[in-house]
């Protein structure tokens, strides 16, 4: 027990600054360019790459969560028979490639680790001997479809407000019904939570005390749900960065824009992507390095709010880090990236990173081709409690 009560009292550490995990990212078993949702019989691939001046020792911890991602401290849940994979096998990377040591790659569930529960949960990369230590921390999402969502989607446009351009008010409106069975109880219903592409830390949720003018439940009192969205903006594709060319991008630092910067897409077209995702070169190739890259863009109309990078290569997170700064007229930021290929995107937020616009400088179309990832969230009282999904569906509004 006096394991588990370390565990849960660590925090992101930068602890033995001579370790440092990168490119970690976490995917359905087979496909690496899919957002970290799987069903109860799927497996979760998850891998990194370590930097260190040694072979270190790691362990992974899973941990069941809320619905808002908080770890629960449920020992009836916790399992911490099987939340652990102790003692990680590391394989060396080529010992020519600048800026990794080791790598790791493993699929889960397994015989150490039991993934019992649909909902959201966490993994940690922390140290063997020392618990309190967490060298890295990831999310995922594992799904259960006991009761279907019936899903219809048309094209709408925003009511109530007025744009400069347009297409800014281009939409869909999104009607998700859902019949209950006797067993369960709509007064256990959490809410319905759409999210687009990965972006898990940015979800559209509707629940009886969330609804608004454009976002509202009908109910019939008894067994039937409609979970009614009308501001669901496509923004536009992603936008790519591809550093496989090891000519064309040379370490120890490149620009993402190879040809000139970044422009804002308020009135242009977009490409096809990834829908969030990326393509990281294979550990043991010989040019599958790091490279400091810059990302630069230049608005002719600049928000009165700050500019943020958000990607593949961060979870699609608003971090202070990533926060772009401004010289003259030139926005620009650094991530260090190995080579492979990241969607991006660029966001107006505040200074805290609230109050996000997606659409102020990347624009906004109907002609954009986003996957999203619908969840009924249900309490139930089994267990001492916990916040489970009992429905899922997927669409994507290019099948419109």
């Amino acid at each position: 027990m006096k394991l588990i009560v370390l565990f849960l009292s660590f925090a992101i550490s930068s602890f033995g600054s001579d370790l440092e995990i990168k490119s970690r990212k976490a995917y359905p078993a087979g496909n690496e360019t899919l957002p970290p949702i799987i069903r109860l019989d799927e497996k979760l691939t998850i891998e990194f790459d370590v930097e260190s001046g040694s072979n270190p020792n790691l362990n992974l911890y899973f941990r069941f969560c809320d619905i808002n991602w908080n770890i629960y401290e449920n020992i009836f849940v916790e399992n911490v028979d099987y939340n652990v994979e102790r003692s990680l096998w590391l394989e060396k990377t080529n010992p020519d490639v600048v800026g990794s040591d080791f790598h790791y790659k493993g699929d889960f569930p397994n015989q150490n680790v039991l993934i019992q529960f649909p909902g959201k949960w966490k993994y940690f990369v922390t140290d063997y001997f020392d618990t309190s230590i967490v060298y890295s921390e990831g999310k995922f999402i594992v799904v259960s479809d006991e009761v279907s969502l019936e899903l219809n989607l048309s094209r709408s446009r925003l009511e109530g407000k007025t744009f400069s351009n347009s297409t800014l008010g281009q939409s869909y409106e999104l009607n998700t019904k859902v019949k209950l069975p006797d067993s369960l109880f709509s007064s256990k219903i959490i809410g319905l939570e759409i999210i687009e592409n990965q972006k898990l830390s940015m979800p559209i949720f509707v629940s009886e005390d969330h609804q608004t003018e454009h976002r509202f439940i009908e109910w019939n009192g008894i067994d039937k749900l409609d979970y009614i969205i009308k501001d669901l903006r496509p923004g536009k594709e992603n936008r790519q960065v591809d550093l496989r060319n090891h000519y064309k991008y040379q370490p120890p630092e490149t620009r993402a824009n190879y040809d000139g910067v970044d422009v804002s897409r308020l009135y242009s077209n977009s490409h096809k992507d990834f829908n969030g995702g990326s393509k990281i070169l294979h550990f043991k190739n010989d040019y599958a390095e790091y490279m400091n890259v810059k990302f630069e863009l230049r608005l002719a109309n600049k928000p009165n709010k700050d500019v943020y990078l958000i990607g593949a290569f961060n979870d699609w997170r608003i971090l202070p880090e990533y926060r772009m700064d401004l010289l003259d007229d030139l926005y620009f930021t650094y991530a260090e990236l190995k080579r492979g290929i990241y969607d991006y995107y660029y966001i107006s937020a505040d200074a805290d990173g609230s109050n996000i616009d997606l659409f102020e400088v990347e624009g906004n179309e109907w002609f954009t081709y986003n996957d999203y990832y619908v969840f009924l969230y249900y309490h139930t009282d089994e267990l001492g409690g916990y916040d489970r999904i009992i429905g899922y569906n997927k669409f994507n509004n290019g099948d419109l």
